[in-house]
């Protein structure tokens, strides 16, 4: 007897797909983002799966942006520290690159402790 289920990672595939023709309009660079998005959301797929969902797509959007909010504070911790040299844009360069080479290595990213928003408390 087979899977009743697809994996998760089966499931993302699909999705991926289903937007495969939303993907081939976008200018290059905005594909190589679009790109970058889902392979955030795959390195999150072991966790995803625990839910089991009928409908992958919100699980994948909490992936995408659970990565996003990882980049935003390892740019924060970055420009904290004083890292980056070359100004800003360096920052941002790396900690992209990082996360990306984390997604696509297929190991999952490290844990992020989710807080609110450094500076946003008093509002």
């Amino acid at each position: 007897m087979g899977r009743t289920n697809p994996t998760f990672r089966d499931e993302l595939d699909a999705l991926r797909g289903d937007w495969e023709d939303y993907r081939r309009c976008l200018r290059r660079s905005d594909q190589e983002r679009f790109d970058s998005l889902f392979d955030s959301a795959r390195g999150h797929a072991d966790a995803c799966s625990h839910l089991n969902p009928h409908d992958p797509m919100p699980a994948v959007l909490f992936s995408m942006l659970l990565e996003q909010q990882r980049r935003i504070e390892e740019i924060e911790r970055r420009l904290e520290d004083g890292e980056g040299g070359g100004g800003e844009d360096d920052v941002v360069s790396d900690a992209t690159s990082n996360a990306v080479s984390d997604a696509s290595s297929g190991e999952p990213p490290e844990e992020v402790e989710l807080k609110g928003t450094p500076g946003l408390e008093d509002s």
